[in-house]
């Protein structure tokens, strides 16, 4: 079993290969007899099988005999037409309510609400409700009720929630619609901007990206949205605590918080986050393999793929090498096929 940064394991037999880069390659000077030298393997990627690799490093393997996995670069599939704009689901999913007739958001920042407006189907407006409150209301309508929208069947964007099967749907229970996860880059992406545009952030100081919900469904499809990317998550849990009426802490519902690492792609549109982004220092863009351990035996399947590179995409984005060993490391990572790999894996 190989257990990679944040927390990600793979199972994989002794004989499997893998595109690395070794520990020896990894920087651009070398100590030798008592001098500082020029690398001549620095940056030179080859394909190792697991049990060589384990024989170089061991088991647990110091941080700088440690080898280096390649990362993704967005993966490739096919544009699905998709009912509702993207960014605006992402939104949605992250601070609107979906449980009444009419569909509402809670926001303080006027880009988003400007951004949603955009982004409704032209027969649907947005009204301020209050504070900050604003309800995605049929245009030229007459409100009323206490969502200051309308009500029943009559609201399209409503209908096509309904449609998409997340109307209805408390905090904890939202998801993102299949249709969402397996599509082009650029809808993954808005899907993913929305989210966190508003339950996502960024660290004032260093620059963490970070997501928190308490939908485990959300959860796992951002961690899926930043693996596809070519990023990389780890995600804790804990159980959040509130206060009730007769002044007594209470245990509430579980939260997910993710931190994140993607430097390929800017997640956020909404600006106040964007300045804050930094590019991180510590660590790397690529996969570090932390240990190597035995996990018993079972059988294992064998794969070739049709591709230059030889390379696909197994859980969590980790590029993995079929069952082919070229000489040289290839100049392009494959990610035609890695929509298959990764559909199978999450």
């Amino acid at each position: 079993m190989l257990t990679f940064d944040r927390g990600v394991t793979i199972k994989c037999g002794t004989s499997q290969p893998w595109l690395v880069l070794h520990p020896a390659a990894r920087f651009p000077t070398r100590h030798s007899h008592g001098k500082v030298e020029p690398n001549p393997r620095f940056n030179r990627w080859e394909v190792l099988q697991s049990q060589t690799m384990l024989a170089t490093a061991g088991t647990f393997s110091r941080p700088r005999r440690r080898f280096l996995i390649p990362a993704t670069a967005a993966v490739q599939m096919e544009t699905q037409e998709v009912p509702i704009d993207p960014y605006l689901l992402g939104v949605l999913l992250g601070d609107g309510c979906l449980r009444n007739g009419t569909t509402s958001i809670s926001t303080s920042d006027h880009e988003i609400v400007d951004a949603v407006a955009a982004a409704v189907p032209s027969d649907v407006e947005v009204r301020y409700l209050g504070r900050y409150g604003y309800g995605l209301v049929v245009a030229g309508g007459k409100a009323h009720g206490q969502g200051g929208g309308f009500a029943g069947r009559g609201n399209p964007l409503t209908n096509l929630l309904r449609g998409l099967g997340v109307h209805g749907l408390l905090s904890g229970d939202k998801f993102v619609p299949e249709q969402y996860l397996f599509n082009s880059p650029a809808v993954r992406l808005a899907v993913m901007q929305g989210l966190l545009d508003t339950d996502g952030g960024v660290a004032p100081t260093q620059g963490a990206i970070e997501f928190s919900s308490t939908s485990p469904h959300l959860t796992s499809a951002v961690e899926y949205l930043v693996a596809s990317f070519g990023g990389k998550s780890a995600t804790h849990k804990r159980i959040t605590r509130f206060t009730d009426k007769h002044g007594q802490k209470r245990d509430g519902a579980e939260s997910f918080r993710i931190r994140i690492r993607l430097p390929q792609v800017v997640p956020f549109r909404l600006s106040r986050k964007v300045e804050r982004l930094v590019r991180p220092v510590s660590t790397c863009d690529e996969r570090v393999l932390w240990s190597m351990e035995e996990a018993g035996a079972a059988d294992c399947t064998a794969i070739e793929i049709d591709s230059a590179s030889h390379t696909i995409l197994v859980d969590r984005g980790v590029v993995a090498h079929d069952c082919t060993i070229p000489l040289d490391r290839p100049d392009v990572l494959g990610t035609q096929l890695v929509s298959v790999a990764m559909r199978a894996a999450a």
